[in-house]
């Protein structure tokens, strides 16, 4: 390929020019010549490094702040240099083009280039014109299979390798070196899937030094937020998103499943898992639309509703029971999916052996730096009463492990060979959690006063304005809620991931856990608590604070008591889910997928030139790199989830007060599935390697949603909807209605007992992935049994006859 240049004597025995630009460590010299010894045939990642050099009124500048400025750029130079050279000692390979070239300078010299792209060992060369330099990254096929064995990379087998070592239902394995023949090569001819080297690429660069085959313990989000980098992104793919685009983004078939296996190939299983639910969160969607159907037919054909919406008769307390039945079916539906997905692809065990993340490392060591040298290196048990109750180690370095449960420490009496890692204060973080959470509670209550207030102001001034300004106050109070929910979400977007790093999470696993939990909560005031005051407070008659209706004849207030209009809550809730819905739905999809469409063309339309020569093959891979540079980077499928997780609880919890929503949002869905597609496949970078056991929290938030959804349901039928009082006796009353209450009351346990009988009865797991994880353990005992000397045969039979069990042992482990 290219490393600043393609003749590798001129790298070698070129002369330098002195410049003010420190371009390469002399240390990288073997960097460079790997590039050609390895025979890469194939870069992976990308750094895009900004010219660290003061510009021209920095440098006019009379005052100190030119130097200091001078200082900080210095800094940086270093702190790349040695980012490089870590990256060279952990076995990668390096690579690295310009932006552009002054066409002047090659005028004038016609040796110029090959000047400049000799990239001396230790010269100092300034490229006349360029602003930016991008630093390519690669690996030798050696490095990579160490790599893999290291992290147990989970690769495809042949379909021959499925009959001695493993169980003909594994399709995916743990790679290792000795078993390097049973698992299948891409089809482009390398043993590696691109996926499969950013894994290993990735863990060479961000893993800790301690962790084989010796890794560099980079923090690269970090070096972006110092400005040691603009930013890094993973290098397409070009015939695997060929692939995808034209099986799976230029289908507009709507019940085609999209091509989960390609998507995990190409993209991580976190991306496949993604679509895979939304496929069938959105097939579901379409029966329990049909559903919501019935009632609106039966409304405007046969019957008029009481409370003119053409919901509310007889057909909708029917159609709620449904609703929340088909939540809880859909949840266990895709329960078994997923088990399915997660032993095909062996990530059973994802979150148990996953990495600590490169800020959780970072920080920790940070905070052991600090305070080592706050104390001077003392132990712990040699620091004073003060040092140890109130100036405790917030991180530090123990000999242990990280697990589910947390850290487990190793004794010092036991002198356990085991590598020390990093270890944060739980104590601390416990501390951080609470503080977290309380900021989480005032922002909610912000939402929540600010909601009060536009349902208030929409009851005033219908009371002052009379009935013309009744209806228009009822619009004005959405579109102003509506507004209100955009302005907070992206207010939360800044502030949520800030507070979710402050948390210090192990691993990115665990963050996006934590993230999506803070954002649903935030999100679900924002998002429900104007249909949910409509629906348990104004149908209530609350006394609405500091409004009045005037004074009695003693003088005293009259209180407002805040009310549906013409105490019609089921049609206020109605129109302002309507509302709701279809400007959130609609926006949030537009602004998805417009700016990325932009920056798309503008790739296009503005490229960058590069530094080789045009119309050469090196010149088009250099402007499809700059292209791919310019896109809009992924920022995670825990977006999509949230987005997701709202919606679904239009669709449940509010299901008897808009049911037509079930078919807003299955249409929305389906222009939904294309665009992320579309988004993620080709008008954004493609993400690093994301992997993933299940959709996380995502399970939890949407089962949590099912359990409400049983009592808001049963709450807006109580207090809003008439049609409901028809199926009581007339001799009852009118509503609210204490018998009707306690019926209702019955109905919801009734419900939730149901839901729960659901849950036990279907499995979460398919009946054949548990036959097939059974064979496997029995297959795994029996390779274990082949290696077994006489003497651990002899303990073997000994303990198993013990616990009952007759074997023989035939040189296969066999149960008789």
């Amino acid at each position: 390929m290219f490393c600043c240049g393609t003749d590798k004597e001129a790298m070698l025995n070129g002369q330098s020019r002195s410049d003010e630009r420190s371009w390469l460590p002399s240390s990288l010299t073997q960097a460079m010549k790997n590039t050609f010894q390895e025979k890469v045939t194939r870069w992976d990642v990308c750094f895009i490094a900004p010219e660290l050099m003061l510009t021209d009124e920095e440098k006019l500048d009379a005052s100190g702040t030119a130097a200091a400025r001078q200082e900080q750029l210095d800094q940086l130079k270093l702190r790349r240099n040695e980012t490089l050279k870590m990256i060279e000692q952990s076995g990668l390979v390096i690579s690295c083009f310009f932006d552009k070239i002054e066409e002047t300078a090659v005028n004038e010299d016609p040796s110029f280039l090959d000047k400049v792209k000799a990239c001396l060992p230790g010269g100092k060369t300034h490229v006349p014109g360029s602003t930016v330099t991008y630093w390519l990254i690669s690996a030798p096929e050696a490095k990579l299979r160490e790599a893999a064995a290291a992290i147990g990379l989970e690769k495809q087998l042949k379909n021959e390798s499925t009959t001695e070592a493993y169980s003909k239902d594994e399709v995916f394995a743990e790679y290792t070196i000795q078993t390097h023949d049973d698992f299948r090569a891409d089809k482009d001819g390398s043993f590696f899937t691109t996926l499969e080297r950013l894994q290993c690429i990735f863990h060479l660069i961000e893993s800790p030094v301690y962790e084989s085959p010796g890794c560099a313990a980079i923090d690269l989000d970090k070096d972006v937020k110092d400005g040691v980098w603009t930013s890094y992104f993973c290098l397409a793919e070009k015939d695997r998103r060929d692939s995808l685009t034209a099986k799976w983004v230029s289908v507009w078939t709507p019940w085609r499943s999209p091509p989960v296996q390609e998507i995990r190939d190409y993209l991580g299983e976190k991306v496949a898992l993604y679509f895979a639910w939304l496929h069938m969160y959105t097939t579901w969607l379409f029966t329990l639309g049909l559903c919501s159907l019935v009632p609106y037919i039966y409304s405007h054909t046969w019957n008029d509703s009481p409370t003119d919406t053409p919901y509310d008769n007889w057909a909708m307390p029917i159609y709620g029971l449904l609703s929340m039945i088909w939540a809880q079916l859909f949840l266990e539906a895709w329960k078994r999916e997923q088990s399915m997905w997660s032993y095909v692809w062996n990530t059973e065990d994802f979150e148990e052996e996953e990495a600590l993340r490169p800020e959780f490392r970072h920080i920790s060591l940070q905070y052991k730096k600090e305070w080592d040298l706050r104390n001077g290196y003392q132990k712990e048990e040699d620091l004073s009463w003060y040092q140890r109750n109130y100036d405790r180690k917030k991180g530090d370095t123990k000999k242990g492990r990280w697990t589910s449960v947390g850290f487990v420490s190793v004794p010092e009496e036991e002198h356990l060979n085991v590598q020390e890692v990093e270890w944060f204060s739980p104590r601390v973080r416990i501390w951080r959690l609470f503080l977290t959470a309380s900021t989480t509670i005032i922002l909610v209550a912000i939402i929540f006063s600010v909601t009060i207030i536009l349902q208030a102001m929409k009851t005033y001034i219908a009371y002052r304005g009379g009935p013309l300004y009744g209806d228009f106050s009822q619009y004005i109070a959405a579109l102003l809620q509506s507004a209100f929910i955009f302005i907070m979400t992206y207010i939360w977007s800044k502030i949520g991931p800030i507070m979710n790093n402050w948390e210090m999470h192990r691993t990115d696993t665990e963050w996006e856990d934590a993230l999506m939990f803070k954002t649903f909560g935030f999100q679900f005031i924002n998002s429900y608590g104007p249909a949910f005051y409509i629906a348990f407070v104004q149908s209530a008659h609350w006394t609405i604070p500091f409004l009045s209706l005037g004074t009695d004849d003693e003088g005293n207030d009259i209180p407002l008591r805040d009310h549906c209009l013409e105490d019609k809550c089921y049609k206020a809730i109605y129109l302002q889910m309507l509302i709701i819905i279809l400007t959130k739905q609609v926006l949030r999809n537009f602004l998805a997928i417009v700016p990325p469409i932009i920056n798309y063309a503008v790739s296009f339309c503005f490229p960058t030139k590069g530094d080789a020569m045009p119309g050469s093959d090196m010149h088009e891979f250099q402007i499809e790199v700059m292209r791919q540079s310019t896109l809009i980077r992924f920022p995670g499928t825990h977006v999509e989830y949230i987005e997701m997780a709202i919606q679904f609880g239009y669709v449940a919890i509010f299901a008897v007060a808009f049911p037509i929503g079930t078919i807003v949002c299955w249409l929305n869905n389906l222009v939904e599935k294309r665009a992320d597609a579309f988004k993620i496949n080709n008008l954004m970078q493609r993400p690093r390697y994301m992997g993933a056991q299940d959709i996380g929290s995502m399970q939890t938030i949407l089962e949590a949603v099912a359990v409400i959804s049983v009592f808001t349901n049963c709450g807006i039928l109580y207090l809003s909807s008439e049609a409901y009082y028809s199926y009581f006796p007339v001799s009852w009353g009118e509503r609210p209605n204490f018998k009707v209450f306690v019926f209702t009351i019955v109905v919801e346990h009734l419900v939730l007992l149901m839901k729960q009988v659901v849950a036990q009865l279907i499995p979460d797991t398919p009946s054949w992935v548990e036959m097939a994880r059974a064979r496997g353990v029995m297959r795994k005992e029996a390779r274990t049994m082949n290696r077994l000397t006489d003497t651990q045969i002899k303990y073997k039979q000994h303990y198993d006859e013990s616990k009952g069990a007759q074997w023989e042992y035939k040189g296969n482990y066999e149960l008789s």
